[in-house]
């Protein structure tokens, strides 16, 4: 397999004036030829692009559709390659992002392609798990971790300001069940808390988390689990990716053992040699593009469409 300096290596050694595009593209071509496939590479440079100026773009928003509508598009009439008709292979590296947009793109990738797989080179965090719940299948080496599905607020997880409201709320009226006392006059000390609080804040953090429990459930049963819905590993996935108490912290990283563990339809890549080579030498060409290019996202297809997004 081309490790990281190997693609260093014949990126510098290609006389193209786009060698980076070039070689990225190669791979891409290689691993649609081994599967047969449709190839969408859905790739943000959270990792390599930390300014603040690149937060709002990084993370999967609704801009993305147009990338997606782009690609698609290129898929269905190829000017180079070919249309592999309603098979997609979708290779995922997110950190996540806006719900709402997440549910658009998987809805609008599930009116496009009757069965969709999911690779994960490294990193499908948050809403990116949620896409990859909503795919057939999920492709994840030892190194890949997905996460967490439960929903932030400015960057804060949603079921860590419920808790603390709901903690202050317990030790300020009481609590029989827990045998915790009523204190109204603890108001004093919570006062400070309970002034970021306002009721439209807790009602959206409510929503959202039933929102991202809704999604993650619907979207295993219309594909992962669409030929048994009734299956118990539903409510197991959904409690253990969507359940604060049980993932502890947003940023968690779940490996391939605990996704399979879970009920996950989960393949190892190490199982197939050929595949693991060609989809880490495709996650090291979009790891140099972002570190050697202004690019902050790419969408691409083994037709060469879609687009690698630049940063002003």
């Amino acid at each position: 397999m081309p490790n990281w300096k190997d693609v260093l290596i014949e990126i510098r050694n290609c006389t193209s004036p786009s060698a980076i595009d070039v070689v990225r593209h190669k791979y891409i071509t290689k691993f649609q030829k081994i599967r047969r496939r449709n190839v969408i590479v859905y790739y943000s440079g959270f990792l390599q692009k930390t300014e603040p100026r690149f937060l709002a773009h990084l993370p999967i928003n609704d801009n993305d559709m147009n990338l997606f509508m782009q690609a698609i598009h290129c898929i269905k009439n190829p000017q180079n390659g070919e249309n592999c008709g309603s098979k997609l292979d979708l290779i995922l590296h997110t950190p996540g992002g806006n719900m709402a947009a997440t549910e658009a793109i998987i809805n609008y990738l599930r009116s496009v392609f009757d069965d969709i797989e999911c690779f994960v080179p490294q990193l499908a965090m948050s809403a990116g798990t949620s896409i990859a719940c909503a795919c057939n299948k999920i492709y994840m080496g030892q190194h890949s971790s997905i996460g967490p599905v439960d929903p932030l607020l400015d960057r804060i997880s949603c079921y860590d300001l419920l808790d603390e409201y709901e903690y202050i709320k317990k030790h300020v009226l009481g609590d029989a069940n827990l045998k915790i006392p009523r204190d109204l006059e603890s108001i004093v000390f919570w006062r400070s808390f309970l002034e970021k609080y306002n009721p439209s804040i807790i009602s959206a953090c409510y929503n959202a988390t039933d929102l991202a429990l809704e999604m993650l459930e619907n979207s295993l049963k219309e594909r992962m689990f669409k030929n048994d819905q009734s299956n118990p590993n539903i409510k197991k996935i959904v409690e253990e990716l969507g359940m604060h108490n049980n993932t502890k912290i947003h940023a968690r990283h779940i490996s391939y053992s605990k996704a399979l563990g879970i009920g996950l339809n989960v393949e190892r890549l190490e199982d197939n040699q050929e595949l693991q080579d060609v989809v880490m030498t495709i996650h090291h060409c979009c790891m140099h593009t972002f570190i050697n290019t202004q690019a902050i996202k790419i969408v691409e297809t083994q037709n060469g469409g879609g687009l690698v997004v630049n940063s002003a």
